[in-house]
């Protein structure tokens, strides 16, 4: 026994044992480090969708309000509380679109010098 764990071939198989448990142990802590990393990005996405959910259940109490229902009842069903009146403004006989189309008539019936005296400001 004593020539064989002298030999080269010996030495040999030890060194390629100490080589494979080398890179096991490697591969092993490599491993370990991608699952690290992968659980701390699991965990900051899991604060995130914490602080969206608490967001969403925020905006869900409030939408369930009866301050929040009475908004919405006013805004979109046009009601009133008892006492109040309603009071509607009419808007001016002229809209924006009939004096924009009236400027568009006064422009194309000016002639094309004064047209192009206007576009490079000589006016």
């Amino acid at each position: 026994m004593g020539k064989f764990t002298s030999s080269k071939f010996f030495i040999f198989i030890l060194i390629l044992i100490f080589i494979g448990v080398i890179t096991a142990a490697t591969k092993e802590s490599y491993r370990k480090y991608q699952i690290s990393k992968e659980t701390t990005g699991l965990k900051k996405e899991i604060e995130s969708l914490k602080e969206e959910n608490e967001l969403l259940s925020n905006i869900l109490d409030y939408l369930n309000s009866e301050k929040s229902l009475e908004k919405e009842a006013r805004l979109k069903l046009n009601l009133l509380k008892e006492g109040e009146k309603l009071v509607i403004i009419a808007p001016d006989k002229k809209t924006d679109s009939e004096n924009q189309s009236q400027k568009d008539i006064q422009e194309t019936q000016s002639s094309n010098f004064k047209n192009w005296c206007g576009y490079l400001g000589l006016d």
